[in-house]
């Protein structure tokens, strides 16, 4: 998978214009938390220090966004041998080491 988002994905959307724009809002995110009503699915974002944001889509949106990263992800792992752990992951490992010097 490129880096660059299928053209039926952009539909006219010049990703380096959006990216390069400093009027256009960044979101950086290290803490996510997901979960969804009857009609849709929402994620809570937030960034250490930061108020959460909240975004909201559609199920189809949702797993659209899911596959596509998840491809983006494998590319990723695949051209550099490095697995990416998840949070979950990483505090299983972390939970396994010893947390500081013995007393």
């Amino acid at each position: 998978m490129s880096e660059t988002p299928k053209p039926d994905q952009n539909q006219g959307l010049d990703i380096s214009t959006v990216l390069n724009n400093p009027q256009i809002q960044k979101l950086y995110v290290n803490r996510t938390v997901v979960g969804n009503t009857i009609s849709d699915m929402f994620v809570i974002a937030q960034s250490t220090g930061t108020q959460p944001t909240v975004v909201q889509m559609s199920f189809t949106t949702a797993k659209t966004l899911a596959v596509d990263l998840l491809g983006m992800i494998s590319d990723f792992e695949g051209k550099t041998g490095q697995k990416i752990l998840t949070m979950k992951e990483l505090q299983e490992k972390m939970a396994k080491q010893p947390s500081g010097p013995p007393m």
